[in-house]
């Protein structure tokens, strides 16, 4: 699927329009991030296309039995099969909304996204999960978790970094220039005939309205991913960003600097839950201006948010859980 048919079919879920809005390009990336973080979808963004996944099973971190996550493309029906075929086994199959909500000043609003399919088995249960489901065609990934996995593949800020490839003045068509700013995680533009900061920047193309985005030295410039980069800035500017509550096995994330795609999805398959976004300044601090929003990742182990820190070159701020939930978001 092309993505101007993708965002056809994900316009019917959204509250506001995607299209002719200028919460558009938001609403868009939101839909994009969320579907890829629960194992969903995958997308080519230099081919403009959009893969469903198929359908599998992915193993949480769970203190007993088994537990698990149903990732890529679903129906009705094949929910139903899915939930007959694990009564027959012992399997308990539970389906939970999964929304995600933004920010917008201090209106928060929800987006809908697919529920959240989980199914749990006791101990010793792995041959009824494959007999349950290997005729359906669901793809097993249940002998490790999947979070731990994820994290093991992703690459780490510092050779993300040591992989930039810097050009002196390259031709970019485009002058609205945007530097990232690691005291709020936001980007500022930068006013015509004031020198550019070394550090994150990008700039809009006026024809395609695409946002690209690069680590500048002097006067070279290197492609990067937004997300990588932000964290390159914040590793540079030793700014530790990422909150660990291990009480409650809540890893909390500042809004505007979310995780890189492999460590973003194995948070979120730590619970199979998109995280939910809330204030800081509410129960969490993840060291940012009052009221900035931060997303709260789920049921995360010390195992999985310690090697997401590592590799981020974050220093894991370790607190307890301060009545978070009952502050609200």
């Amino acid at each position: 699927m092309g993505f101007t048919d993708f965002y056809k079919a994900v316009s019917c879920l959204c509250p506001q329009p995607l299209a002719g809005d200028s919460r558009s390009a938001v609403l868009k990336n939101i839909f994009v991030k969320s579907l890829d973080a629960l194992g969903h979808c995958e997308f080519d963004f230099k081919k403009r296309v959009v893969y469903c996944c198929p359908p599998s099973l992915v193993r949480l971190p769970c203190e007993a039995g088994i537990s698990a996550a149903l990732c890529g493309g679903r129906d009705p029906g094949f929910i139903e099969k899915l939930q007959r075929n694990a009564s027959e086994k012992g399997l308990q199959v539970s389906a939970y909304e999964n929304n995600r909500f933004y920010w917008e000043g201090q209106t928060m609003h929800k987006i809908p996204m697919p529920s959240a399919i989980l199914v749990k088995g006791e101990d010793g249960s792995l041959p009824n999960f494959s007999n349950a489901f290997s005729q359906m065609g669901i793809g097993l990934q249940l002998q490790s978790e999947a979070s731990q996995l994820l994290c093991a593949l992703s690459a780490s800020v510092a050779e993300v970094e040591q992989s930039l490839v810097f050009e002196d003045n390259p031709d970019i068509p485009g002058t609205e220039w945007e530097a990232f700013s690691t005291e709020d995680l936001t980007f500022r533009k930068v006013r015509l005939g004031t020198t550019m900061p070394d550090g994150v920047v990008c700039y809009t193309n006026r024809l395609t309205t695409k946002k690209d985005c690069f680590i500048r030295r002097g006067q070279a410039l290197a492609r990067v991913n937004r997300d990588w980069g932000k964290y390159i800035a914040l590793k540079n500017a030793s700014k530790p960003v990422l909150t660990y509550m291990e009480d409650s096995g809540l890893l909390a994330v500042p809004h505007y600097a979310s995780l890189p795609k492999l460590f973003e999805r194995a948070a979120t398959l730590c619970s199979g839950f998109l995280p939910l976004t809330f204030l800081q300044g509410r129960g969490i601090d993840c060291g940012l201006p009052h009221s900035a929003p931060v997303d709260v990742y789920f049921n995360v182990p010390l195992s999985v948010a310690q090697p997401i820190s590592i590799k981020l070159s974050q220093a894991l701020i370790v607190k307890e859980a301060e009545n978070v939930f009952s502050a609200g978001p």
